[in-house]
């Protein structure tokens, strides 16, 4: 009862707080708690492309199982969903109104792009949008700040033309593959072209399950003329 309390009180005066130790951070998860994740990045390369991934798997990389689609490259997620430290942040920026824990997870998705990336050259990092009522809702999209974070850091600049067109459910409550497959079927389209042949595009995400909202994302993506279609993921 004491200890339920005394998180109360801290929650209420002192709600710049690392949302794991509950030391004051500004950034509502301090930089041990943010180092303790871990560093388990994985890794699907597309079986159908012959052309070299721009990912480079590391020693500490799980490599899953080869992707078959016509539309996405690769995947790179950077850590696992499952750790209690990733899964809390990740529902504390997406439900708790704390936009400003982006920043240590991006540093994360950086750390992730520092071990695996070969090349910046020619990016542009496409974060999924959110639609307009759920962004009403929320006020902001977590996958823009994590794309904004990244071209903070390293310059690379995002393409703005993926609409999200469907108010979907969330796909986290619901339970089976095929109707969080069928929940995203068409609900995105892309309204600016690609300008460049050599174009590479990296979707950003915060979490995925099914891989289903990428891979709806890259269609999208695919019908205005980009072929290097890869995704960056925060947490599988």
């Amino acid at each position: 009862m004491q200890e339920k309390l005394s998180t109360l009180l801290l929650d209420t005066f002192l709600p710049n707080q690392c949302i794991i130790c509950n030391k004051l951070n500004k950034f509502n998860l301090c930089d041990i708690c943010a180092y303790n994740i871990p560093n388990k990045p994985s890794l699907w390369i597309n079986k159908n492309v012959k052309s070299r991934s721009i990912f480079i798997p590391k020693n500490i990389t799980k490599i899953q199982p080869p992707l078959d689609n016509e539309y996405i490259n690769s995947i790179l997620s950077c850590s696992e969903f499952k750790n209690t430290s990733i899964k809390k942040s990740i529902h504390y920026l997406k439900y708790k109104n704390l936009p400003q824990i982006s920043t240590p997870l991006g540093a994360i998705m950086l750390r992730a792009i520092g071990q695996h990336l070969t090349s910046t050259d020619n990016i542009l990092l496409c974060p999924i949008p959110v639609h307009p009522n759920r962004l009403k809702w929320r006020g902001y999209n977590q996958s823009q700040l994590l794309a904004e974070y990244l071209n903070r850091q390293i310059g690379i600049k995002i393409y703005t033309g993926l609409i999200k067109v469907k108010d979907t459910k969330s796909q986290m409550r619901i339970k089976d593959r095929y109707h969080r497959i069928m929940n995203l079927n068409d609900a995105f389209i892309a309204t600016i072209k690609s300008t460049q042949q050599n174009q590479t595009i990296l979707i950003i995400d915060d979490v995925t399950t099914t891989l289903s909202t990428i891979t709806q994302a890259a269609k999208a993506l695919k019908k205005q003329g980009f072929h290097d279609i890869n995704a960056l993921i925060l947490a599988h």
